[in-house]
């Protein structure tokens, strides 16, 4: 035991652990409050992390003061900023605030950059590879219906030249269904699915002396205890069962706030437009759904790791998380699929010579368009409402129809679902860690916890 404490190092400085684990065991047993003295603790990894970003957020301060690039300004580098603000405030609520004593600084640092670098990096290959083979199966089982029920003669009869824009409509009409199905395989699979996957495993190989436990420690570590609550001989310092539990859920939270930081820069910094960026940041700063996921990720972990129910693998750890999340996304991507069918007849009339089907045929889709832009549901690039004709898409001369009002009930509606999956999940999580809790005092009165506790091998 104590050879295999002796080869726990960190990633890249291959720091060993007892190196600088006595200096946070000190600041639980003082219970320091100080985020100086805190930072000062830091492994030599953390430190180097700290720097690096410091030095990164340097560089393109230098780059946007010095307007080389046109399209990154200072008022750009102020949306970055507040970007990475935003995650910071998460973390203060989630760690600092109250658990700073759970979970050492040194332990969220690592945890947050594994989120930021490794989960976001992971998930972009793997949804990009997840989401060819759905739109293989989406592409197969459209072509299947359109043949199926032309042979049915369930789609109009097409006359004279552009016979295939006068299918459209019935085509978008009578495969509405296969919008859904795409819709729920992008949200639930491609995103859902694969993004808590990969900010799972993002925490697990976070290695660290705050998410070992007490026997690891013991039998390695010698007065290097695991930190916590009751001092022991030595100066180490034994953290009950709660304590590591709220340490495992801040662990997995900044991960998944690494994660949504990184995911959060991509978007903003989609566009060039600052008011774009600041409500792009706002719509995605209002629900913290990773953050949420991940917490809800934790009540499973701290089953499995902390009670001792092997029976909670990984399907059942992420599930709640994958349908909170599938959820969100999926009310939030489905309705311009409603939308597109309730205007499927405007499809195939552009160019039929009418003067009112012209160039405002898309204008419903206007304002809704630029909400799932800024939400980042819709990608710009490939379907953008037209502006021209008689309608404005901004609202001026469109004001009074009544589909442009139906739509925008749509997406309210829409984003009322996604809004209520999001409470829904919150519920969940606060019965389930209050259970938990209870849970915990009693294994830790009756000196019943498992044997084994902190990160264990997924099964």
């Amino acid at each position: 035991p104590e050879e295999k404490w002796r080869r726990r190092v960190d990633y890249i400085t291959f720091q060993p652990h007892d190196e600088y684990l006595p200096g946070l065991e000190g600041l639980r047993a003082r219970g320091e409050g100080s985020i100086l003295r805190h930072f000062e603790a830091l492994s030599e990894l953390s430190a180097r992390l700290v720097r690096a970003g410091g030095v990164a957020l340097l560089l393109l301060a230098i780059w946007a003061l010095s307007g080389v690039d046109g399209q990154f300004t200072p008022a750009h580098l102020g949306i970055v900023v507040a970007t990475l603000a935003q995650s910071l405030l998460l973390l203060y609520l989630v760690h600092w605030r109250w658990h700073r004593l759970d979970l050492s600084l040194d332990a969220v640092i690592k945890c947050f950059a594994s989120g930021f670098f490794f989960s976001s990096s992971t998930a972009i290959v793997v949804e990009v590879l997840v989401s060819l083979a759905a739109s293989c199966v989406t592409a197969l089982l459209g072509l299947l219906a359109i043949v199926l029920e032309i042979e049915l003669g369930l789609l109009d009869e097409p006359t004279g030249v552009g016979g295939l824009d006068q299918l459209k409509p019935s085509i978008v009409r009578e495969n509405a269904w296969l919008g859904v199905l795409a819709v729920l395989l992008n949200a639930f699979v491609v995103a859902a699915m694969v993004e808590e996957l990969c900010k799972y495993f993002g925490y697990w190989m976070v290695e660290h002396p705050d998410l070992l436990n007490d026997g690891e420690l013991a039998n390695g570590g010698g007065s290097c205890g695991a930190g916590g609550a009751e001092a022991q001989g030595g100066g180490a310092v034994r953290r009950d069962l709660n304590s590591r539990g709220v340490g495992i859920t801040a662990g997995m939270v900044a991960t998944a706030i690494g994660f949504s930081c990184c995911e959060n820069l991509k978007y903003v910094l989609a566009s060039a437009d600052v008011g774009v960026e600041l409500s792009t940041l706002a719509a995605r700063s209002l629900l913290p759904v990773h953050a949420l996921a991940a917490a809800l990720q934790s009540v499973g972990v701290c089953r499995r790791d902390l009670e001792g129910d092997r029976s909670h693998r990984l399907g059942r750890i992420i599930l709640p998380a994958l349908l909170l999340h599938g959820s969100f996304d999926f009310f939030l991507m489905v309705a311009p699929i409603i939308v597109a069918v309730r205007h499927a007849d405007d499809l195939g009339g552009q160019d039929d010579g009418g003067g009112s089907s012209g160039g405002g045929t898309d204008a419903p889709y206007g304002a809704y368009l630029r909400l799932c832009e800024g939400l980042g549901t819709v990608d710009g690039d490939v379907w953008k409402p037209q502006t021209g004709g008689g309608t404005d898409p901004e609202g001026g001369g469109g004001g009074d129809d009544p589909a442009n009002g139906t739509d925008a009930m749509i997406g309210l509606v829409s984003f009322g679902l996604s809004l209520l999956s999001v409470l829904a999940g919150g519920c969940l999580y606060v019965v389930a860690s209050r259970r938990q809790r209870h849970r915990l005092e009693l294994l830790e009165r009756d000196g019943t916890a498992a044997p084994v506790a902190g990160l264990v091998a997924p099964t």
